[in-house]
């Protein structure tokens, strides 16, 4: 977590005018790619992904449709959360699904930095 934090404070220096807007724009890039790379049986597992502000969503729904994430228009400072609550997560993050062999957080979090950059570059054009 401690990577995250220091690459998120660099960047919101690069884009200090833009901060709010490029950090959402991380979070919910690196919440489509988790939730696009999770394993599809029923949609139920994809459909309980939670992105939240300033604390865990503990919720989970029976539904097998998703619910497109909104953020409060300032988050820089906060932290932000991606989870999936429900009792199989673990295991399909570790290898228990031939759809997601090598996860899907652990693949986004490989990532991480890119991404960062990416937005970061788009902010501050």
């Amino acid at each position: 977590m401690g990577t995250f934090s220091l690459q998120l404070r660099q960047f919101a220096e690069k884009a200090a005018e833009n901060a709010d807007e490029a950090i959402k724009n991380v979070a919910l890039d690196v919440f489509q790619r988790v939730v696009v790379r999770s394993p599809v049986d029923t949609g139920r597992f994809r459909a309980n992904w939670r992105l939240s502000v300033g604390a865990q969503d503990l919720t989970t729904s029976e539904s097998v449709v998703g619910q497109a994430p909104t953020l409060p228009d300032k988050v820089a400072g906060s932290v932000l959360w991606i989870s999936n609550n429900l009792p199989y997560a673990r295991p399909l993050e570790y290898g228990h699904s031939n759809q997601a062999p090598n996860g899907m957080v652990r693949l986004t979090v490989a990532e991480f930095g890119s991404i960062v950059d990416q937005a970061a570059a788009e902010t501050t054009r």
